[in-house]
């Protein structure tokens, strides 16, 4: 018996040591980046926010960028679909709370082309499509476990967070 518990225990301790190396970090200890784009960069993806969303964008942005075969929120799938359906509505009504105390700026959730989505992404009908890459080729180059938000202010600063699962940018000062 002895034996058999120091064997588990050494599983488990071997087991944590190859999935800390092996998976990607949830929050990474660097995980905020800021710069400038040029002002022919920022207008052009304000552009191109205009023709997927269909919507007048504002000077400042917020972007929520979801990736194809992210597994972030995947646990939650076998969930029941009406769980499901609160966790989505209560993640639209967090963004449209945001948005109406903050009317001089949008806020959009974009997931990148594919079919790979968690039912989180899937299901959410607020959730729009970088159908054309667009915002993947030239915004949110490198995948990030629980996906990546970015704030583009109106002079073509921005900040972006990786690994933003809850979309807490928003509530960054």
């Amino acid at each position: 018996m002895k034996l058999r518990t120091s064997f588990v225990i050494w599983h488990l301790a071997i087991s944590s040591v190859i999935t800390s190396c092996t998976t990607s970090k949830l929050y990474l200890s660097d995980n905020q980046h800021s710069g400038i784009f040029t002002k022919a960069k920022a207008d052009s993806i304000r552009y191109y926010l205009a023709e997927i969303s269909k919507e007048k964008i504002q000077d400042t942005v917020f972007v929520k960028y979801e990736f194809n075969n992210e597994s972030c929120w995947s646990i939650l799938d076998g969930k029941s679909n009406p769980y499901i359906e609160r966790v989505i509505q209560s993640g639209n009504a967090y963004v449209s709370r945001y948005q109406n105390n903050h009317p001089n700026v949008t806020v959009l959730r974009v997931k990148e082309s594919g079919k790979n989505f968690n039912k989180l992404v899937l299901r959410n009908n607020k959730v729009l499509e970088d159908s054309g890459g667009y915002l993947r080729q030239h915004v949110f180059l490198n995948n990030a476990r629980c996906g990546t938000s970015m704030k583009l202010y109106p002079n073509g600063k921005y900040e972006i967070y990786l690994s933003d699962a809850h979309f807490r940018i928003l509530d960054a000062k």
